[in-house]
């Protein structure tokens, strides 16, 4: 599903990234570890061409996309949630949710709500809860 050859990353002239490897198949779940400033942020900033590789390969699907736009890797259904919790505070969970819908798209399982609060149980009991008012692993799930 997600395939990573020799990736290197750069920020400017620091290299940061020294040829990382790493393979997940569907339904797996796999961890990056590694020390602050090991380059885990960067590693996935340059699968999702956050951060432009200098060379190695990135493969999603089956298809190549080291070079592609980073919107077109998300249309292509690999996401990336920072570490940052960029939630809407004045807005509640589900109007939150509401604005990161995306339309159904051919080949992609649709979220529903209810696959939702399966996977995040505590965000089904606070569906009107402002974002600003939950805790910071409560704002990451809805992250």
């Amino acid at each position: 599903m997600l395939e990573v050859k020799d990736l290197h990353a750069f920020y400017g002239r620091a290299h940061i990234l020294h040829g990382i490897s790493l393979e997940v198949r569907a339904g797996e779940v796999v961890a990056l570890l590694g020390r602050n400033g090991a380059g885990k942020s960067t590693a996935m900033k340059a699968i999702m061409g956050l951060v432009p590789p200098a060379r190695g390969e990135v493969s999603f699907a089956g298809q190549r996309i080291e070079r592609l736009p980073p919107y077109r890797i998300a249309r292509l259904g690999l996401g990336y949630v920072p570490e940052e919790r960029r939630i809407f505070t004045e807005l509640s969970v589900m109007e939150n949710l509401e604005v990161g819908r995306q339309a159904a798209r051919a080949g992609v399982p649709l979220w529903t709500e209810d696959k939702l609060f399966a996977l995040f149980p505590n965000l089904a009991r606070m569906r009107e809860r402002p974002g600003g008012r939950m805790s910071g692993g409560e704002q990451q799930m809805l992250t």
